[in-house]
């Protein structure tokens, strides 16, 4: 075999291990990433926010071959606080289910969505997350004194005048909306800036709340 065939011997088989591995690489690349967001970008604990997905493995109560999308907060390995079953993948893997934001400290957190295949490691394209910030509770209203409700005799009895409770919710709602769009993680293009944006942001809206509350 002269250098020529060997040469031409060589391209045809790098070729041909060429095909096969197009062909995968083509198939992962039209493989959905799993995305997650909520109705609301904030809320108080307690409060009730829909958590909605898509890029999900496909998964109905009745399937042993994967596994439900379970949300959990700030660890891929914390507690399970509700758990979705995604639409076919014809109908984009998708679930929307109400939570109940449990009780976590003011300010952002991490919402994780994760799911694993039948093989018991994470679907290809989660865990997905999506931030949502935990509003610090409304201060309760200062209790009006209680001296001199007894006049003494002759004295007329004087019904003493409360005061009203401070506080404005309109402008602590529009307040929280201005600081999360001015400090928004998508004008951040590295996982620092999106992190130093989360803090200004938690920032703005605690003083926001000390201001109205």
């Amino acid at each position: 075999m002269n250098t020529v065939q060997k040469r031409l011997l060589t391209f045809g088989g790098m070729a041909v291990l060429a095909v096969p591995l197009s062909t995968a690489a083509i198939a992962y690349a039209c493989t959905s990433i799993a995305t997650v967001a909520t109705s609301a970008p904030s809320a108080l604990a307690g409060a009730n926010v829909v958590v909605s997905g898509k890029g999900f493995t496909p998964h109905d109560a009745g399937d042993t071959n994967s596994a439900p999308a379970k949300i959990r907060f700030d660890d891929i390995d914390g507690s399970v606080v509700a758990t979705a079953n995604p639409s076919s993948a014809a109908d984009g893997g998708k679930f929307s289910v109400s939570i109940s934001v449990p009780g976590l400290a003011a300010g952002d957190h991490v919402l994780v969505v994760t799911q694993n295949g039948s093989d018991g490691r994470p679907a290809y394209g989660t865990p997905a997350r999506s931030v949502l910030t935990v509003l610090a509770p409304p201060a309760a209203p200062a209790a009006a004194p209680v001296a001199n409700l007894v006049p003494a005799l002759g004295e007329a009895f004087v019904i003493p005048t409360l005061t009203a409770p401070s506080g404005d919710d309109a402008k602590l709602t529009k307040a929280v909306a201005s600081c999360k769009k001015k400090f928004s993680t998508k004008k951040a293009k590295t996982k620092a800036g999106r992190r130093s944006m989360m803090r200004k942001r938690a920032t703005c809206i605690t003083s926001a709340e000390k201001k109205y509350a």
